[in-house]
């Protein structure tokens, strides 16, 4: 466990200097991938970053929904390939239908407050997972709760975003947004991945070690924080909303 530390510490200090590096190469650039002056804008940051920690979020957990569905009894549910489906398959299918619909939705709700209704839901879904993570059908219901949620933020989160800049920065706008929802892409199951390690047993008869219950709580407690600070965001963004609309009424 000690190496492990070391070796996380040493590529999150690596990672630290990458990304100076890459700021400061960004603000000389005449063509920048991230506009840092479009980042000082009060409509398109909060989304921004809402979208990126959602996206973090979800994917921390649902690539340790495998993980923990394959894992031998009773650390895990003991399940093959199927089960693994069959746990994550509504979380897909709710999340196809919860896009389409957000659409429809968001005509009706303003889109800030659909984005706050979104990391709300996606903030329980979480904490259904990490209360009742003992059978997979229950597991199976926290990721469908999940999925409601993201469907709502994202399409709140990128409507924000197309609204708050000018026309001719839309597709600026939403590269650099992709662009950090990538980010969150790979940094979440870097997060899973760095805490299932730390907290690992061995089951007797069974060669090999695997993740502990610690563990996936951990990563529900970790999901959790990062999805509070999403609302607490979506929050500050409904309000500067209204303040605006406040001044033009």
């Amino acid at each position: 466990e000690t190496g492990t530390i070391y070796l996380v510490g040493s590529l999150f200090a690596a990672s630290v200097a990458s990304l100076t590096v890459f700021i400061f190469v960004e603000k000389k650039a005449g063509e920048p991938l991230l506009d840092f002056k479009l980042m000082k804008n009060r409509n398109f940051l909060p989304p921004t970053i809402i979208l990126l920690l959602t996206f973090l979020s979800i994917f921390m957990v649902y690539i340790t929904i495998p993980i923990m569905v394959r894992s031998p009894k009773p650390l895990g549910f003991g399940g093959d390939a199927l089960a693994v489906a069959s746990v994550q398959l509504p979380f897909m299918i709710v999340f196809l239908v919860g896009t389409l619909a957000s659409g429809f939705v968001l005509d009706k709700i303003k889109n800030t407050r659909l984005t706050l209704i979104g990391t709300i839901i996606a903030t329980l879904g979480f904490v259904i997972l990490l209360g009742f993570n003992s059978t997979p059908e229950t597991v199976s219901l926290g990721l469908t709760v999940l999925a409601v949620g993201l469907s709502l933020s994202i399409t709140g989160g990128f409507n924000t975003i197309l609204i708050s800049v000018p026309v001719q920065m839309t597709g600026i706008a939403l590269g650099i947004a992709l662009l950090l929802d990538l980010v969150g892409m790979s940094v979440g199951p870097v997060i899973a991945g760095i805490i299932q390690q730390l907290h690992q047993g061995s089951i007797k008869g069974i060669t090999g070690q695997f993740p502990t219950h610690e563990a996936y709580n951990s990563i529900f407690i970790v999901a959790i924080a990062i999805s509070a600070i999403s609302i607490v965001l979506a929050l500050m963004a409904n309000k500067v909303k209204a303040s605006q609309l406040e001044k033009t009424a």
